[in-house]
């Protein structure tokens, strides 16, 4: 290792750093879940403790690069001017680097920003300090990155962080690089691995920023893409509803989809102009310190010139973005009149057919009550018809048993009960009928049958009458019944003695 400060144990820290030491176990804890289980055995104890693993083991830990690093350190030695990446396994205590190169709270900050979240973490980390001839500057790049899934959005915005630490007294530097993507680590392997790589430390921010910005492009136009189809939708989408299947359908599923878009645009406006002022203050940082341009002067303007692109290409972004919001805002309005104007044209048409409707529904109710005076009249004439019958029916009853015995033999017309009187001439017609003596017998026989069978069918009548008259009262006891209770009922049912 180019650096000696790594195997030096945790007692040789300086009182200088211990008030800076002793703020960073609390910063830690509030993010000790997130990152590591095992933060919190380090922090918990003070930072004068000395440390429980020995030098060889950690010298063993900084050395074993087969496992997965879960935070990439670029350590730059100070004699052989030459780069290199340090992959850090798990085992190594995050804590005990945090302590033993004293980073800066302010890079806590940014590590926090990496754990598990509600929403959308629109918070911008830069800074740097400068303490005992040490120069330190952090901040947190958002870009986009293609994740490969098999989703509707093929693109995920992502967050990297990277530290820088620099000594003046030993002329080294130290970088901290967190949720690297792996094309990413692989451009900087190759800038790193390469003969060229003899420049100021300017040159790995600029590479680091250019290589995480490289995918703006390409998602602003997939959102300029998005937008476009929205944009024809809104502008040729056909006003009427009925004509609708000849042009753009328009629907309120469009104006979920906008929303969707506005909110990546939205969020992607924040990170491009994060990545401006990261930029921008990274550019004055170097002016302003021009110690950390170690050598190649010449260089020094090719890098501060890369960076300058590097921020003329995010303003760029920036407007561009700036200018999808607008037109994104006009279509929105404009589909938002379409569907309200169909809207206004619905109702219209609903309150035109409600209308229609209502007058169809007049019309029947005035024939509904045609037709039921019509039932009603038809009901009386029918009522009194059977009225009518009924008084016939008893008329033929009574007359019955007359017609009975009128129909015996030898009687009335073919008997001698009635009888013709000839003319006084044998060839004249007959004048006149006249009642045999024994007509009487007929009367006689024919009255006493008639009064029984009037009597009968009097009694018959009132029969059922009477039979009518109980089962109203009965269905009026039932109705009783089941209003009240079967205790009430029966109590009405009981005969009263007066």
């Amino acid at each position: 290792m180019g650096d000696a400060g790594l195997t030096d144990p945790v007692d040789a820290v300086v009182d200088k750093d211990r008030k800076l030491a002793d703020h960073v176990p609390d910063r830690l804890r509030a993010i000790e879940d997130v990152l590591f289980s095992v933060v919190s055995d380090i922090y918990t104890n003070d930072a004068r403790t000395a440390s429980t693993v020995t030098a060889n083991e950690r010298d063993a830990i900084f050395h074993h690069v087969d496992d997965e690093d879960v935070f990439q350190f670029t350590s730059r030695n100070g004699e052989k001017r030459a780069m290199q990446i340090i992959v850090i396994p798990q085992d190594l205590l995050f804590s005990d680097i945090m302590r033993r190169w004293q980073v800066c709270p302010g890079f806590l900050d940014i590590v926090g920003a990496y754990g598990v979240k509600t929403n959308e973490d629109e918070r911008v980390f830069y800074g740097w300090r400068e303490s005992g001839g040490k120069d330190e500057l952090c901040y947190n790049v958002p870009h986009v990155e293609r994740h490969g899934r098999d989703l509707r959005d093929p693109w995920s915005l992502r967050q990297t962080a990277c530290y820088h630490q620099h000594s003046s007294d030993t002329e080294c530097s130290r970088w901290i690089m967190l949720n690297v993507s792996t094309s990413s680590r692989t451009k900087l392997d190759r800038f790193l691995d390469s003969e060229d790589t003899q420049c100021c430390d300017l040159a790995l921010h600029a590479r680091l920023l250019a290589t995480l910005g490289r995918n703006w492009t390409a998602y602003i136009e997939d959102l300029t893409v998005a937008l476009l189809e929205q944009d024809n939708k809104a502008s040729y989408c056909s006003i009427d509803k009925s004509r609708e299947n000849h042009s753009f359908t328009v629907t309120y599923h469009d104006l979920q989809d906008m929303h969707m878009l506005q909110t990546k645009i939205d969020c992607a406006s924040v990170a491009v102009e994060a990545c401006v002022e990261i930029g921008r203050n990274c550019l004055t940082h170097f002016e302003g310190n021009d110690g950390l341009l170690l050598i190649c002067p010449t260089s020094r303007q090719s890098c501060r010139a890369k960076l300058g692109v590097y921020v003329s290409d995010m303003a760029r972004h920036s407007q561009a973005l700036q200018r999808l919001d607008r037109r994104l805002k006009g279509i929105l309005d404009l589909i938002s009149r379409v569907l309200m104007f169909r809207n206004e044209g619905l109702l219209q048409n609903f309150n035109r057919h409600s209308g229609d409707t209502l007058d169809a529904l007049s019309a029947i109710n005035q024939q509904s009550r045609i037709h039921q005076a019509t039932l009603t009249q038809l009901f009386a004439t029918v009522q009194a018809d059977s009225v009518l019958l009924k008084n016939l029916g008893i008329v033929a009853t009574v007359y019955l048993p007359a017609s009975l015995v009128a129909a015996r033999p030898k009687t009335v017309f073919s008997s001698n009960l009635i009888q013709h009187v000839a003319a006084a001439s044998p060839a004249a017609e007959p004048q006149r009928l006249v009642l045999s003596p024994q007509f009487w017998t007929y009367v006689a026989t024919s009255l006493p049958l008639m009064g029984l069978t009037l009597a009968c069918t009097l009694f018959l009548d009132r029969r059922s009458r009477r039979r009518a008259v109980l089962e109203k009262v009965a269905a009026a006891d039932e109705g009783i019944v089941s209003g009240t209770g079967a205790g009430t009922a029966f109590a009405s049912t009981l005969p009263s003695h007066t």
